[in-house]
């Protein structure tokens, strides 16, 4: 594929996690020189594909309307209202992920009872091995789609990776803030299990994901999140769908989650069926009776 054309693909990447930005701005960002920022702005402008607000460049709304027929936006369509009833019934900020090239990328939001307020899109990504719904995600793929997908080893390690998302929209994640400088130490989460560093570790994380039907970080990434995550096979588009949280919430409120996570990860679940099993007296495995 032509040079030119990724790096300007790179530009529009670069909005979606960091914009609105102005011409400088943007040409800091991606690398590229002013000039050519600038007359790639111009030339996209009379389409839609970006705008201006109040001198600063951001996505157009041809960019948000480019996928609306794809295989995933069904996707999307359908993430929204179930994230939405695992949040309602959980009081936990709850999302969806999605395997976004090499990455699990946020494609649905809901909050909790207290939200942090990160949007869906390219800011919130994360390599598979660092995140719960990353390795959520990473089941569903066969051992050479996932090693392809997989960096060098060693892995990086999570400040690197927390500090990738400082000056995103994913900060307000990090609460209290994580220091953004990589070299900066983190301790673990109580109950935490340190990030894979190389594949074999990987794999027999994955062991356990596929054992227990549910991938959990209990501050492993960082000490203020935790997250248990259900993986969600999308025919378009490997998914997971995750609640997030202290350590301590998700540890009292672990059956329910799962409850919740498992129910809405069904095919074709709804969100009252999501609503109607986590009410249900719970007995037995953590995991909802099978749809008749």
């Amino acid at each position: 594929m032509s040079k030119t054309l990724l790096n300007r693909l790179a530009m529009f990447e670069v909005l979606d996690k960091f914009g609105p930005l102005t011409i400088t701005e943007l040409a800091q960002r991606s690398g590229l020189d002013v000039t050519v920022v600038s007359r790639t702005v111009s030339a996209c402008e009379p389409d839609g594909w970006l705008i201006r607000l109040d001198g600063r460049v951001t996505l157009g709304p041809r960019c948000t309307l480019l996928g609306h027929s794809g295989p995933i936006a069904d996707v999307l369509t359908r993430a929204a209202p179930l994230v939405h009833a695992v949040a309602g019934v959980t009081g936990l900020l709850t999302h969806a992920y999605g395997l976004v090239g090499v990455n699990a990328a946020l494609i649905a939001a809901a909050p909790g009872r207290e939200p942090a307020a990160v949007p869906a899109g390219l800011a919130v990504q994360a390599p598979l091995f660092a995140t719960a719904g990353g390795r959520a995600i990473a089941v569903q793929l066969d051992p050479d789609r996932l090693d392809a997908l997989l960096p060098d080893e060693p892995f990086p390690d999570a400040s690197s990776i927390v500090a990738s998302m400082f000056g995103t929209a994913a900060q307000a994640l990090f609460i209290p803030p994580a220091p953004p400088d990589p070299a900066v130490g983190r301790s673990l989460g109580p109950g935490a299990r340190p990030l894979a560093r190389d594949r074999a570790e990987l794999r027999a994380q994955l062991d356990r994901v596929r054992r227990d039907h549910v991938s959990e970080d209990f501050g492993a990434l960082d000490p203020a999140i935790a997250c248990i995550a259900a993986p969600w096979p999308q025919a378009a588009l490997p998914a997971a769908l995750a609640c997030l949280g202290s350590a301590n919430a998700l540890a009292n409120a672990r059956d329910l989650i799962v409850r919740a996570l498992t129910a809405a990860a069904l095919p074709g679940a709804t969100p009252e069926e999501v609503v109607a099993t986590a009410a249900t007296a719970y007995s037995g495995p953590a995991a909802p009776r099978p749809r008749r």
